[in-house]
């Protein structure tokens, strides 16, 4: 089954968004790690930015920044460059205005650890915490005698 294109954004501001998230977050030398933009998150961030209208300007306007930085290196585009000059332009454009990667980069993060290539690479099981969740430590009252001695109107008894 295939992902229904985007209509947030053209199929090459996709590409160009891919290849951003694979210089922000890039393959492992070793093969172990992929990059962000290989595991398909900017298929997410298209969807997840599709609501807020004034992201999705930005990154808009970020993506058509690196073209235009991508021509004037005799590059067709962003997307043509290789891996080592796709990550100088990303600099100088973080450099010169660094909206495009601020407003993407915690959600890359989280995108990119919750996936589950990512989290089989790193040793950990490819699943939400819950429901199975995980083995805590049995829990300890004696915590909570700090709070206790705090006036009363600072906590509530449950």
């Amino acid at each position: 089954m295939t992902t229904p294109p985007d209509p947030t954004f053209t199929a090459a501001q996709q590409a160009a968004l891919s290849s951003l998230l694979d210089v922000m977050i890039p393959p492992g030398g070793d093969g172990r790690m992929p990059g962000a933009g290989q595991i398909g998150l900017g298929t997410r961030l298209c969807a997840d930015l599709a609501a807020h209208p004034e992201l999705v300007a930005t990154v808009r306007a970020g993506l058509a920044a690196l073209d235009t930085r991508a021509r004037a290196q005799g590059a067709a585009a962003f997307v043509s460059l290789d891996p080592e000059r796709r990550a100088a332009v990303v600099h100088e454009q973080h450099v010169h205005d660094s909206s495009l990667v601020s407003t993407m980069l915690f959600p890359v993060l989280v995108g990119y650890y919750e996936h589950p290539r990512v989290l089989e690479a790193l040793g950990a099981e490819p699943r939400p915490p819950f429901p199975r969740g995980y083995e805590l430590p049995p829990f300890d009252p004696t915590l909570l005698e700090p709070v206790r001695q705090r006036a009363r109107k600072l906590y509530r008894e449950c």
